[in-house]
């Protein structure tokens, strides 16, 4: 399911609030969903909760923090496959840019 929802992201460069929850979405699907999102500039919330996001899609996330300069709100609760070291990758990117106010 991630996968198609990627491929059809490359066609909403205007989208501002992005809720997938509960899609099965896994690193992979992370991957080509970042690199579809890349010239989104008005996305403002992300909301990731409740899939199958493990330590490097929340790396993954991390390094694109940046390509969202509006993003304000990214979810990711209930991701138990993130680890400590994807939280910390996830915490120095938020720490190293003004955005996300708000990080679950």
């Amino acid at each position: 399911a991630g996968l198609i929802l990627a491929s059809a992201l490359r066609e909403c460069a205007a989208v501002s609030d992005l809720d997938l929850k509960r899609n099965a979405i896994n690193d992979n699907a992370v991957g080509k969903m970042v690199e579809a999102l890349g010239g989104c500039n008005a996305l403002t919330r992300f909301d990731l909760s409740e899939n199958n996001i493990g330590n490097d899609g929340a790396a993954t996330l991390a390094e694109a923090l940046g390509q969202w300069p509006a993003l304000s709100h990214l979810d990711l609760l209930c991701n138990d496959k993130i680890g400590v070291y994807g939280a910390h990758k996830l915490l120095a990117a938020v720490e190293g840019c003004a955005m996300a106010a708000k990080l679950k």
